[in-house]
């Protein structure tokens, strides 16, 4: 084992005896921001690719989405991205974002605050700044500004360990070249079997709510677009036509101005919002609520534990059943309360339903072009194809049992992705802070 050494660096710790501390600045040949493109310079349907913050993906570019600009080449000379270029998001949410380029790339170019770092030991220092302690380290030199930026003192200034011998520097890049790609190719393999499993699961609920369980029925042409065929026993309704026969049984929220921004509180009554409604599941984490009094005022707005929640946008119609958390909600005004008469059926059926073919006629439906969503009336109307009680609960029984074998299946090649990428993260710090020896 060889003889390490205080690198007198906290992140750091402990390096090697013969590797030295360097500013980040020692090894960057070259820093550059990116061009100021005008708005109108940038076009789907001009002749370069520029790369902006949103083009960064998974640590690579993704020149199909990209906008493209007919700006003379001269003039971009100097913003040109090139092999072995480490592009680098420097403001915004996702500042710190990197992107190592390994093929050459011709008449590609970068838009402004998106930077290109470049290197003799670019992908050396690649590795270093996608350690956790750079992020913190932008962070850090960021605090008490709107949004974080790096300018290009702060990565000049980053403190990296470095060996000083040149073939132990690309000893440690070839291995974690080779152990990155072999981490990444399992992740990505786990991410394709985790696609395939959701497309199975959409599958199979779309194909049960639409054709029962018993594959000898007697089927018959649909009357929806959207749905070839149904069972000849089955009932089209609307939706408003199974509703409870409550006051206020299927209602939207109030106008934004009867519920303001400044009048939420952190505890008293939740408000179901577009951002706690998920395919299936009521996302309770950040709720935002309102006070007691103020919840009187908008009674006719009220949803209550086990109720349906329809969004209205975002994709309009995905809708969850609310959390027995709290016993009243209230819904906002981009969200829709329907409460299922359960004596006429089961509301998880109907749940399945509107997740898959209820969000179909929604996007058919709905108003808009940038913001698209669907009215009130619109939801009333969504048309649904229902057997009788006891066959929606044997369909909502199977497909409970089945979804949650998936999901569990699911969640874990996710925990296993989750530690997977720990590993890659440990490794790659291990590495570039000498702790781990390459041979």
């Amino acid at each position: 084992m060889r003889e390490m050494k205080d690198s007198g660096i906290e992140w750091i710790a402990e390096i090697p005896k013969s590797w030295d501390i360097k500013f980040a600045k020692h090894i960057i040949d070259n820093l550059i921001n990116g061009y100021s493109f005008a708005s109108e310079e940038l076009k789907g349907e001009y002749k370069y690719p520029v790369v902006r913050i949103g083009d960064i993906q998974k640590e690579t570019i993704d020149l199909n989405s990209a906008l493209r600009t007919n700006v003379d080449e001269h003039d971009l000379k100097n913003y040109g991205i090139k092999e072995n270029d480490i592009l680098i998001a420097l403001s915004g949410a996702t500042v710190g974002k990197l992107a190592y380029i390994n093929q050459l790339l011709e008449h590609a170019y970068i838009n402004q605050r998106v930077g290109i770092i470049r290197s003799k030991y670019s992908k050396l220092l690649y590795y270093l700044l996608t350690t956790e302690q750079f992020l913190n380290y932008i962070i850090l030199e960021s605090s008490g500004t709107a949004q974080p930026n790096i300018s290009n003192k702060m990565i000049k200034n980053f403190v990296i360990p470095m060996s000083k011998k040149e073939n132990e520097i690309l000893k440690i890049t070839n291995y974690l070249d080779d152990k990155c790609e072999k981490i990444d190719r399992m992740i990505a393999k786990e991410k394709e079997e985790i696609e395939k499993l959701n497309e199975y699961k959409d599958s199979l609920i779309e194909i049960t709510i639409t054709k029962g369980l018993n594959k000898k029925v007697n089927m018959v042409k649909s009357e929806l677009k959207w749905i070839d065929e149904i069972p000849k026993d089955w009932k089209k309704y609307k939706l408003s036509q199974l509703c409870s026969s409550k006051k206020y049984s299927m209602v939207d929220g109030p106008f934004g101005s009867d519920m303001k921004n400044e009048e939420y509180v952190d505890e008293g009554v939740p408000i179901v919002q577009l951002t706690n409604i998920k395919k299936y599941n009521h996302y309770t984490e950040k709720l935002k609520f309102i006070t007691r009094d103020k919840h009187l005022q908008l009674k006719r707005h009220t949803a209550l534990k086990g109720d349906i929640a329809i969004a209205k946008m975002m994709p309009a119609g995905r809708a969850c059943i609310l959390d027995d958390l709290y016993n009243e909600y209230v819904v906002a005004a981009d969200a829709i309360r329907f409460s299922p008469n359960e004596i006429k059926v089961d509301k998880r059926f109907v749940l399945y339903c509107l997740n898959t073919y209820g969000m179909v006629e929604c996007e058919l439906e709905s108003k808009g072009t940038t913001r698209i969503r669907i009215s009130l009336d619109i939801a009333r109307n969504i048309k649904l194809y229902l057997p009788k009680l006891e066959e929606q609960t044997s369909i909502a029984d199977f497909l409970d049992k089945k979804c949650n074998e998936i999901e569990k299946t699911i969640k874990l090649k996710e925990v296993k992705i989750e530690k997977v990428e720990a590993y890659k993260k440990s490794l790659i710090y291990e590495c570039v802070t000498g702790k781990r020896e390459v041979e």
